[in-house]
């Protein structure tokens, strides 16, 4: 079994949902006494805070902790321009929505927001980027279309407002003005960026610690009854004590390392014509890392936190970044190694052929484990975009590869579900460009759960990108009597809270059962939200695709 280092004395408190989560975070940020550190996928100022009261969005909360004296440091993952154009964009919106914010300031308070987008280090090999021309090339260009066809249609004011937010692009572009202004085909020799910050992460005055799948984002914004107009259904926890200051460390090590990238990419943008420039901040410096111990506190949580971080690889031949932290799989693969009784996983993914091998070894030396899966209908991506893309599509292939040989070797011991909320049917054939989210709740947590005595909290998913590539945090969590309420939470979430399923019988059997009820039922019906996961449905979308590393998708 790996070895895990684990720190004593600390409390865990777990929230269900985005609006627990964002209540609790918003109360300790405006308790905060010297500083608010956030590394966050997404961090959207313009989100309305739970309370909806003054401050009713989060960047003005976050501003008025600036005003009282407070230092809050920002880090929004940045994105690679082309091949994660919608994601470069969005954080680009945000830190300029911030720096605006940052700029209505009083002139003494300003240093104290600080800001940066940061992008993974790793690139491709250069003969990879060689090979991926074509196809590169072909999305630039495809980009570049849209930005004439937006000069032409809504004007040069327009236009500039869309390229301010893709900065990451203006090395690439040549703008010829008008009128209207527009591209010209761009002579550039862009290469791809294939990892990704992916942790979410608040750590206040280095003591307090709260992690797990949520991004500060209106798409999360759902409670227990999901009753927001898109489903989501995701965990995080609060973490004091010794613990809480490995995170402080962590994000200090993280600001310090990715502010050289940042500062470096500031001084390579050189503005555009009647872009807004971005705004620069000389005061942003490198931050001590070495803090003082941190006392236990009232708690019995035994606590050992978990990381993926990569590096950029040297070959020119390389596709992905080299590992070099992996306690998130050495993580899973303790608490997989541990199970007798049950393993209860909730996550976005299942795509690891790792973690199924190691399931099913488990399995085999314990008769008597069972195996219980949440998964979401479809990838987020397949959901939501025209065009689906070949990473989800192989993501696709790999997790239904990976259901059907634990299926195949597990049979009546594992059970394989998802949420919905509204319907029978959530599948639409692919050509059918028109596909609803009201019937579903998109499955985000990053849960696992083993025979109510030990807990996985965090950020990373059940697949290769988590486990060895993008940069994630999260939490193995020992506390057997507070893990049980944990878990009996989130099974009443699933099976409605008047439905009771033991563990002295069976399980699966009895999820089995209550998941095919439910799907004969009109949704106010049911008891819980607790559906099937159908064979047409975790195979839409699927296809394999052999030049897609795994560690990719």
């Amino acid at each position: 079994m790996p070895q895990i280092d684990w720190y004593d004395g600390n409390r865990v408190e777990p929230f269900i949902e985005g609006i627990p989560t964002y209540r609790a975070l918003e109360t300790a940020i405006a308790a905060a006494e010297e500083t608010v550190h956030m590394a966050y996928w997404r961090i959207d100022p313009s989100l309305e805070t739970v309370n909806g009261s003054k401050p009713s969005r989060w960047g003005e909360l976050l501003a008025a902790t600036v005003e009282r004296g407070v230092t809050v440091r920002l880090i929004m993952a940045d994105f690679d321009p082309i091949l994660g154009a919608q994601f470069h964009r969005r954080a680009w919106r945000s830190f300029r929505r911030f720096w605006t914010l940052r700029e209505s300031l009083p002139e003494e308070a300003r240093d104290r927001l600080q800001l940066f987008c940061s992008r993974h280090e790793a690139r491709i090999g250069s003969a990879i980027r060689l090979i991926a021309q074509p196809i590169l090339q072909t999305h630039l260009w495809q980009m570049v279309r849209e930005f004439n066809k937006i000069a032409k249609q809504d004007g040069p004011e327009a236009f500039y407002q869309r390229l301010a937010i893709y900065p990451g692009l203006w090395p690439l572009l040549r703008i010829t003005e008008g009128p209207p202004p527009r591209i010209a085909f761009p002579l550039s020799y862009p290469t791809v960026y294939p990892a990704a910050h992916h942790e979410k992460l608040c750590v206040i005055d280095d003591r307090i610690a709260f992690l797990g799948g949520l991004d500060i984002d209106e798409d999360r914004f759902d409670g227990l009854d999901h009753e927001n107009e898109r489903g989501w259904h995701d965990v995080a926890c609060r973490v004091d004590g010794p613990a809480a200051r490995f995170f402080a460390v962590h994000f200090r090590l993280r600001w310090n390392s990715e502010l050289v990238d940042f500062q470096s990419f500031m001084e390579r943008m050189e503005p555009l014509e009647n872009v807004e420039p971005i705004g620069r901040q000389p005061s942003l410096v490198r931050l001590a890392t070495e803090l003082p111990d941190q006392a236990a506190v009232a708690g019995t949580a035994r606590v050992a936190p978990v990381q993926t971080r990569s590096s950029q690889r040297k070959s020119s031949f390389s596709r992905s970044p080299k590992p070099e932290i992996m306690s998130c799989l050495k993580g899973y693969r303790h608490l997989i190694g541990s199970a007798r009784r049950f393993i209860y996983v909730e996550n976005q993914f299942l795509r690891s052929m790792r973690i199924v091998r190691a399931i099913i070894a488990r399995a085999r030396r314990e008769p008597k484990l069972e195996i219980l899966i949440i998964l979401p209908v479809a990838p987020e991506m397949a959901l939501t975009e025209k065009d689906v893309d070949t990473a989800t599509r192989h993501g696709q292939y790999l997790q239904d590869a990976a259901i059907v040989k634990l299926r195949k070797a597990l049979r009546q011991r594992v059970g394989i579900f998802s949420f919905k909320r509204a319907g029978k049917a959530v599948h639409r054939p692919e050509e059918q460009q028109e596909r609803t989210l009201a019937e579903i709740i998109y499955v985000h947590a990053k849960v696992m759960i083993v025979d109510d005595e030990q807990a996985m909290i965090g950020s990373a998913n059940l697949n290769d990108r988590s486990l060895f590539t993008d940069t994630e945090a999260g939490i193995l969590w020992h506390e057997p009597a507070a893990v049980r309420s944990f878990r009996e939470a989130l099974w009443n979430h699933a099976l409605g809270d008047n439905y009771a399923c033991g563990l002295e019988s069976p399980i699966v059997p009895q999820w089995i059962e209550h998941a095919a009820a439910n799907a004969e039922l009109e949704a106010d019906s049911r008891q819980g939200f607790l559906m099937p996961l159908t064979r047409s449905e975790r195979r839409a979308f699927r296809k394999r695709n052999w030049l897609v590393p795994e560690e990719n998708v």
